[in-house]
């Protein structure tokens, strides 16, 4: 019903084409607005709990890495999430 409401809106190629997925600019937000919120929860003595503070330490020196940009939002999602439910 939508697709036909916004037909003569839209071009043609428009209706025809594959779905796309669409990612979130994480790399770009743990090098800017999340960089001292993951640097704070890293050096948390609670991280060092679950993670090697050696390899956190890394990790928060090499921040501006996109490569490690996934790892890096994996561990503080996790850190946080421990921080927020379990340790209360």
């Amino acid at each position: 019903v939508l697709k036909e409401a916004a037909s003569d809106l839209l071009p043609p190629n428009f209706f025809n084409r594959k779905k796309k997925g669409f990612s979130f600019p994480i790399s770009s937000w743990i090098r800017t607005i999340l960089k001292p919120r993951i640097t704070d929860i890293f050096n948390s003595s609670k991280s060092s709990k679950y993670f090697q503070k050696k390899y956190l330490q890394y990790l928060i020196r090499n921040i501006d890495d996109a490569n490690l940009s996934s790892e890096i939002w994996l561990i503080f999602v996790f850190l946080s999430w421990i921080n927020k439910m379990i340790e209360i």
